[in-house]
């Protein structure tokens, strides 16, 4: 009887043990589906900078572009403000198309 009972409270180790192995492996798991959560989060936080960083870098050539486009095109430092007649060229500023 002895062995029995010893036998018994063996077999109740190995099913806590066992049990206990199928929780570490199910958290293992859930872990692991969190880490992949977190690595698309990353990704995705990756992906955005890029378009801002794209998006800003596109405001930057058109802020440049229209700012070629609305400078005098003789002194290259004032607003364009004048149109000539009669031929309606609008490139010059007040003070350059006096010179023109």
């Amino acid at each position: 009887r002895a062995e029995g009972s010893h036998c018994r409270a063996l077999q109740e180790q190995v099913a806590l043990a066992e049990a206990g192995i199928q929780m570490q492996d199910a958290r293992l798991s859930s872990l692991g589906c969190q880490v992949q959560a977190s690595e698309a989060r990353l990704l995705d936080a990756e992906a955005l900078r890029e378009f801002w960083q794209g998006a800003a870098e596109a405001a930057d050539a058109i802020s440049s572009e229209l700012r070629e486009q609305s400078t005098c095109i003789v002194c290259q430092d004032s607003e364009r403000d004048t149109v000539l007649h009669p031929c309606l060229h609008y490139g010059f500023c007040s003070t350059c198309a006096g010179s023109v």
